[in-house]
């Protein structure tokens, strides 16, 4: 049954078609299997594959909070969730019916920009270097770096913090696996940042591996001590890189 809401708009179905609200505008669709329309097998299959990626796409969001902690844009969602299943769809060697993030295409998400408003390029250009090691381990590393030139200065903060997050998935449920967190203090009086590298020999095997950075921004209060200054305008966090273990 359709209404009328207090702005004049039809919401709700009539017949064979439903009415809602987007932005503003009324969208009208067809229901599937009314009115004689119907989903073709491949419909259904494309359809299944992007639930599956909608699924994953939130466990890999949960997963990584404690770089993203709610400061992501209001797109990004929707827009992560397109691009695993974007991954998904990259290798078509496999069946569609069949397909997985493990074995797609996972350069599509190196990159990725979890808030929008303030891309990680624009705040960070510390080179990060990812790579394995004969153990089947994981070096992480970043140059020696001048402080003005790699990092963008915003007003009241007094440093900054480099984080990257290293996550692991297994490739059956996507379940968490392993996470590692390794960090750059970046005191914005300083003029150079020394060279750094870390070594994570104890990665599982078969797995896939996220590594992700944030740029969070810090001053020093009186009372409060360190405060963060990142919100959801102000927040530089991206994927690295994906592969698989």
């Amino acid at each position: 049954m359709a209404t009328i809401n207090t702005k004049g708009h039809i919401v709700g179905t009539v017949g064979p078609v439903s009415y809602r609200m987007v932005s503003g505008k009324t969208i009208v669709q067809s229901k599937p299997g009314r009115g004689k329309v119907f989903q073709s097998v491949a419909t259904k299959q494309s359809a299944s594959v992007f639930g599956e990626a909608q699924q994953i796409a939130k466990k890999m969001r949960t997963a990584l909070f404690p770089l993203l902690q709610n400061k992501t844009d209001s797109t990004c969602y929707y827009r992560f969730g397109s691009k695993v299943y974007q991954a998904m769809l990259g290798n078509s060697a496999v069946p569609r019916s069949l397909r997985s993030l493990a074995t797609g295409d996972l350069a599509v998400l190196d990159r990725f920009q979890f808030n929008e408003n303030s891309s990680f390029e624009n705040f960070c250009a510390v080179p990060i270097s990812v790579a394995e090691n004969e153990t089947a381990g994981l070096v992480l590393s970043v140059p020696d770096f001048r402080v003005a030139d790699a990092i963008r200065s915003i007003p009241t903060a007094t440093a900054a913090k480099l984080c990257l997050l290293v996550t692991g998935f297994d490739t059956e449920q996507y379940s968490e696996s392993c996470s590692e967190v390794v960090t750059v203090e970046i005191p914005f009086h300083v003029a150079t940042i020394a060279a750094q590298e870390w070594v994570l020999p104890n990665l599982p095997a078969g797995h896939l591996i996220v590594v992700t950075a944030a740029l969070f921004y810090v001053k020093q209060d009186r009372m409060m001590g360190s405060v963060v200054l990142n919100d959801k305008a102000l927040h530089p966090c991206e994927i690295v890189v994906v592969y698989k273990s």
